[in-house]
């Protein structure tokens, strides 16, 4: 769950930013209207703003736009976006490796090791996966998590050696 693949983050949350200040619903950001322009790490920056007046979330639009003036409903429409994006994210992520554990025939406990950025950095998403994905398995069943570094190298090593191994 990498940045590098779930970088599609942040430009789903400028379309619907995009959206809203088409609507009128939030105040005029040009820099919304360049593809790239709000990335993901921004989104996140803004999804976990915890702060009372939402600091971040006001230094990550104005770094966006300079000279911007935000009203304090447009700061709370902006962090609503980026936390519905990234929550969204996660119960897909989660639906996914629901296939995974069905799959594995585990029927009491199983692991998962997941390798990224978002996984590791965004502590929202990472919530969400084990609170959705546990939701999903039910109550019969425990799935726990597991931060692995590199684990696309692991992976992809472990399918060339399985390679490898079928040839001999």
């Amino acid at each position: 769950i990498n940045a590098e693949y779930m970088g599609f983050l942040g430009e789903v949350a400028r379309h619907a930013l995009l959206c809203l200040m088409y609507s009128g619903e939030l105040s005029e950001i040009p820099a919304l209207r360049t593809p790239g322009a709000f990335t993901s790490a921004m989104a996140s920056t803004i999804a976990e703003d915890t702060s009372f007046a939402l600091e971040k979330v006001q230094s990550v639009l104005e770094d966006l736009q300079p000279g911007v003036t935000l009203k304090g409903a447009d700061l709370h429409t902006a962090q609503a976006v980026c936390q519905m994006v990234y929550l969204r994210a996660a119960r897909l992520v989660a639906a996914g490796l629901l296939c995974v554990v069905k799959r594995s025939g585990k029927t009491s406990t199983a692991s998962v090791a997941v390798d990224g950025s978002v996984f590791e950095m965004v502590p929202m998403f990472r919530a969400e996966l084990t609170t959705t994905l546990q939701r999903l398995v039910g109550p019969h069943m425990t799935v726990r998590l597991v931060l692995s570094k590199d684990g696309s190298g692991k992976g992809a090593a472990l399918a060339a050696a399985l390679a490898a191994r079928s040839k001999l």
